[in-house]
């Protein structure tokens, strides 16, 4: 989950917020001035399935929501497998920036430079017969 969409999980775990705004579960409600960019949702969510593809596992797994939801706010994506290229590493990075506004849009995700020269398939592929 992105880091901006946590207003939304406190609504829907906890049934607190503003009394005023949209109505969400349990009679909970988002603050009016509550806003997030769907399409940089989207790119951070693209950039957490691209890590797990390439680690085979989740970043920021834990047991308790509120632990996976200090490391996303934490930043912290740690690597263990060797065949992770730099520019693999730049681009998830980039994806799942902790700014929405400093992530990059869809068509600068498929000019970056391990897109572009090739490597997306074949990283993946080497990664996935390890297993």
């Amino acid at each position: 989950m992105a880091p901006e969409l946590f207003p939304l999980l406190v609504v829907a775990f906890t049934g607190s917020g503003s009394h005023s705004g949209h109505s969400h579960h349990n009679n909970a409600t988002v603050p009016d001035n509550w806003m997030y960019d769907a399409k940089a949702v989207d790119i951070y969510a693209m950039g957490i399935c691209l890590f797990e593809m390439v680690e085979l596992r989740k970043p920021f797994a834990d047991d308790y929501s509120k632990e996976v939801m200090a490391k996303i706010a934490a930043h912290q994506v740690h690597y263990h497998g060797k065949e992770v290229n730099e520019a693999c590493k730049d681009l998830i990075a980039d994806m799942v920036n902790f700014k929405p506004e400093e992530r990059p849009n869809v068509d600068q995700v498929l000019k970056h430079r391990w897109i572009s020269h090739g490597r997306v398939f074949n990283t993946i592929m080497n990664r996935l017969s390890t297993i």
